[in-house]
């Protein structure tokens, strides 16, 4: 194995762990509801292991660079178990019916958990395998690339290559993991070119099946798609009953395409049996209103069409929600 592939691993895994940790320290919110997402075991999800996750990343980053000897097997032994858990929970994620969020990288790279995350996550165990072979060396890689002499321009390539990657993908502010395709943006309500409720139908938390066009059949209905495994979807779960309070002329619904909530017991335990919840295990609603990711929102009005929307993400959804209390309180400024 030439000496500068050996340098590469344990810089290549250190590069990932400070992008993770970096990433869930600028949310650390979100970095937690993604313990829930991923269904981590409730001994390894304590409170105090959701925040001194990213910490850990850190100094495991900086261990992986210095240390030599039997720290550095250490070291790199607990970036492979590591390294392992992480790719479990991604392949028991993988196996569920309902799209899972993965903040495996916190606000950096929120995102729907697929194929390619499996393959990422395999990738970083192999690394790390590679990290504790190179370990038993005896040399730290912060001391074999001293003595890399005019084979040195190699370590500057990938640190180079690393920063750069880090840059691209490391944005300057929090964005929603997925972005619908028909966001309406900055588009004013008046603007927006109505289109016919759809007859799809949805099941309400007490069993019963209705169709779209029911449900709007005398108030106006807000449709918030989100989903229990979504981390993205936490601050629009929550933001709910605060916009039932500002709406009262629109009956606001959670949306789930799976029978229940599934993404914690405290919040599970405060949607589950909601009146206003609506279930979509066949996704057609989701379908019919285009509803392509989580969390998005859509509007409903009682004249039988579509008043607004889709919009994705929960900064829009609240903006959009915003522009609808406008609409009210215009509504009822001029009904004096």
């Amino acid at each position: 194995m030439p000496i500068d592939a050996l340098v590469s691993a344990p810089l290549i895994v250190a590069a990932v762990f400070v992008f993770s940790a970096l990433g869930k320290l600028r949310d650390p919110r979100r970095a937690a509801a993604a313990f829930d997402a991923l269904k981590v075991p409730d001994t390894l999800a304590h409170e105090w292991m959701r925040t001194a996750h990213p910490w850990a990343e850190l100094l495991l980053a900086l261990c992986l660079v210095v240390t030599s000897g039997i720290p550095a097997v250490l070291t790199a032994t607990i970036a492979t178990v590591l390294a392992v858990a992480y790719l479990v929970l991604v392949l028991r994620a993988a196996q569920r019916p309902e799209p899972t969020d993965c903040a495996c990288f916190g606000a950096a790279r929120s995102e729907e958990l697929s194929g390619w995350t499996v393959m990422r996550n395999v990738l970083l165990l192999g690394l790390s395998g590679l990290c504790v072979w190179a370990a038993t060396d005896g040399r730290s890689p912060w001391q074999r690339a001293g003595e890399l002499g005019p084979e040195v321009w190699w370590l500057g390539a990938i640190v180079a290559a690393v920063l750069m990657t880090t840059l691209i993908l490391y944005p300057s502010s929090s964005k929603p993991a997925i972005e619908a395709e028909d966001s309406m943006g900055d588009q004013a309500l008046e603007d927006y070119e109505r289109s016919e409720i759809p007859h799809a139908p949805v099941t309400m938390a007490d069993g019963r099946v209705l169709s779209l066009r029911e449900l709007a059949g005398s108030r106006p209905q807000l449709i918030l798609a989100v989903s229990g495994y979504c981390s993205s979807c936490l601050p629009t779960i929550e933001a709910a009953p605060d916009w039932r309070e500002r709406l009262p002329e629109v009956d606001i619904h959670l949306l789930y395409a799976s029978d229940l909530p599934a993404i914690g017991d405290d919040m599970a335990s405060s949607t589950r049996s909601a009146p206003q919840d609506l279930y979509d295990t066949k996704r057609f609603a989701y379908e019919a209103l285009r509803l392509h990711g989580t969390p998005s929102a859509v509007l409903l009005g009682a004249d039988g069409m579509l008043a607004g929307g889709p919009v994705a993400g929960h900064d829009s959804i609240s903006t959009f929600v915003a522009d609808v209390e406008a609409e009210l309180v215009g509504a009822r400024l001029l009904a004096r």
